[in-house]
């Protein structure tokens, strides 16, 4: 049959069309569904929290997704981090993710590669994530995507409490100072302390000297520490309205410490404020959520509980301190693919919610707390967590240097609360 050059030209035109159908179908190469990223490569991450949980996690993650199987975890102490990141950059020996603490964040900002607001808006970020989680996200970008966090508590014991007629810790600190500090204290004819009822006022023997402190500031209204135009602005003591946050917290932490206050219940004679609560002649002590496991196991007997922190009688918001932790990705990474691939698999609702109570911390994602939690070390943490704010500080072990000499200072010279408050804050700027 012989074809009109019309049909001719249709019949051209078709096979022309399909031809290029099958050549664009053949290259083409959709982008990944964020919900099915899988990790390429090995993927390297060093972090602080202790090795065995977080290995635990993986193997059982890499059952149902294999690639896992090529994600390794590298255990390196808080006070040697830094050093050793160094040292590993410098050899090019460096992992591709970091799993650390925030107060990390500041010390290793430049060495971290940030997702910018382009690709991570900020709207998404405070729709997922619980206000505390924000200290990761600074001007410029989010510098960890954050997967649990670890609020101070007040951890109790009951037969010490019990045996003095309370049923259950303050939940004010009128209740605790006026109430619970004296009936609790027990001291010998000479003012010795035989046991106290909280552990305050001292920094050698105070085992969360910043944390406590920086949680006395967030609810007296302080600032703390803000980042803006590349610059870290320290603002812990910055007037409210009702008085010098930061001073004001120093004052009152220092109480405690004092022989001649209504509150002494603590010196610098006492042992160790956590092993006090283990040995019980601490009856309260303040710690991070994450300890309660520790506690119970140091002393199989011990009877006690976990409370929120108190607050002020006539104040409305609760607050506390907490420690978030998040997944960084190295700027010089070895495999910068896999770092984000692994990053949206570890950050998944599940997957950080059991990350956080394999430590007894709470998921820093609204949809993880919403679940809820049986566990019994971790529930209170889960309700903390929505509270809980935290110091951009610059470094764990420069922070904790700062405020250990304040402390001192400030017990030395009684009579010049403030301007220990001031000379400390002059030395944490130094550190920026």
């Amino acid at each position: 049959m012989k074809l009109r050059p019309f049909e001719i030209f249709l019949v051209s035109g078709f096979a022309i069309l399909a031809v290029l159908a099958v050549t664009m179908l053949a290259l083409y190469n959709p982008p990944p569904d964020p919900d099915s990223v899988s990790v390429t490569g090995s993927v390297s991450i060093w972090g602080t929290l202790p090795k065995e949980p977080v290995v635990s996690f993986l193997t059982k993650l890499a059952q149902t997704n294999p690639a896992f199987r090529q994600v390794d975890y590298t255990y390196v102490p808080i006070e040697e981090f830094n050093e050793r990141f160094v040292t590993a950059l410098a050899d090019r020996t460096n992992p591709d993710l970091l799993l650390i603490p925030h107060e990390e964040i500041v010390p290793q900002r430049a060495r971290l590669l940030p997702y910018t607001y382009e690709s991570f808006s900020l709207r998404e970020f405070k729709d997922r994530y619980i206000d505390g989680a924000e200290v990761f996200a600074l001007e410029d970008g989010i510098y960890a995507v954050p997967i649990a966090v670890d609020p101070i508590v007040l951890y109790w014991n009951r037969n010490l409490l019990g045996n003095a007629g309370f049923l259950g810790a303050p939940t004010t600190w009128e209740q605790l100072t006026n109430v619970m500090v004296p009936a609790l204290t027990a001291r010998s004819f000479d003012r010795t302390i035989e046991r106290s009822a909280v552990a305050m006022g001292e920094a050698q023997n105070i085992a969360h000297v910043y944390p406590v402190l920086s949680m006395l500031a967030i609810q007296s209204g302080s600032k703390l520490v803000t980042s803006a135009g590349g610059e870290y602005r320290v603002e812990m003591d910055v007037a409210n309205g009702t008085g010098l946050p930061f001073t004001d917290s120093l004052r009152f932490y220092m109480g405690f410490s004092d022989p001649g206050s209504s509150v002494y219940s603590w010196n610098r004679a006492q042992p160790l404020d956590r092993d006090a609560f283990i040995r019980e002649t601490l009856a309260l002590y303040f710690g991070f959520a994450s300890e309660g496991r520790d506690l119970a196991f140091r002393n199989p007997n011990l009877n006690f509980d976990i409370a929120e922190v108190p607050k002020g009688e006539k104040v409305e918001l609760r607050r506390t301190y907490g420690r978030t932790y998040g997944l960084a990705v190295v700027r010089n990474a070895p495999n910068i693919q896999g770092a984000y691939a692994a990053i949206n698999v570890l950050s998944e609702t599940d997957n950080a919610a059991a990350l956080a109570q394999a430590f007894s911390m709470a998921p820093t994602t609204r949809a993880g707390l919403a679940r809820g939690t049986s566990d019994v070390y971790a529930s209170i943490a889960y309700r903390a967590a929505p509270i809980s704010r935290s110091l951009l500080a610059p470094g764990d072990s420069a922070t904790v240097r700062v405020f250990t000499d304040l402390v001192t200072r400030a017990g030395t010279d009684r009579s010049d609360i403030e301007g220990a408050a001031s000379a400390g804050i002059g030395r944490l700027k130094l550190e920026y």
